[in-house]
């Protein structure tokens, strides 16, 4: 079922190239989807994801550099490691967003109004708990070695941006307009 959702949104185009070979191609005949907010918000707001993917991406690849005492503790490590993947996954979502143009497809605005939310909650999520591992471990143990304040500066800033990533949610928000109505930005 969830392979074919898109199947009525495009139609197969065969085409004979010039050795008389048969080319399929495909063309987007769905309704066309545009975002909730204003085009130039919309401008501004996929930099400002796009350099907190890079600042949260280039804060985790920090993190795993020096030695940590508190990266040895599963309770924290884990939540830290496993953050990883929606981060990459938040992180592509937000790099093909910016070529995201108005009017867009179905399947790019089902990206940003079930992926992105969902990619950049799990983030948070993570990395928060990994935070809260950091800062019970402090507070038992102290700072055992200076990888440890690193680590958990690193932590605070993956969290700090994935928080303002989640809260970019609002302003990637799409909407079909069907083709009875008029096309435009609302």
């Amino acid at each position: 079922m969830a392979k074919n959702k898109y199947n009525r949104d495009y139609r197969l185009i065969e085409e004979f190239n010039e050795k008389g070979r048969v080319r399929t191609d495909y063309e987007y005949i769905g309704n066309p989807w545009f975002f909730l907010t204003d085009s130039n918000i919309v401008e501004e707001e996929k930099r400002k994801a796009l350099r907190c993917v890079l600042f949260a991406g280039a804060a985790f690849i920090a993190a795993l550099i020096p030695y940590s005492g508190m990266m040895h503790r599963l309770w924290i490590a884990l939540p830290f490691a496993f953050s990883a993947l929606p981060l990459f996954m938040l992180g592509d979502l937000v790099f093909t967003l910016q070529r995201y143009k108005e009017p867009m497809e179905h399947r790019h605005a089902d990206k940003l109004n079930n992926s992105y939310p969902a990619r950049a909650l799990a983030v948070l999520y993570l990395s928060g708990i990994a935070l809260i591992g950091e800062a019970v471990y402090l507070v038992l143990n102290g700072v055992q070695v200076p990888g440890d304040a690193a680590v958990s500066f690193c932590t605070a800033v993956i969290v700090f941006f994935s928080f303002r990533l989640f809260r970019k949610r609002a302003a990637f928000r799409a909407e079909e307009k069907s083709g009875s109505q008029k096309l435009g930005n609302t």
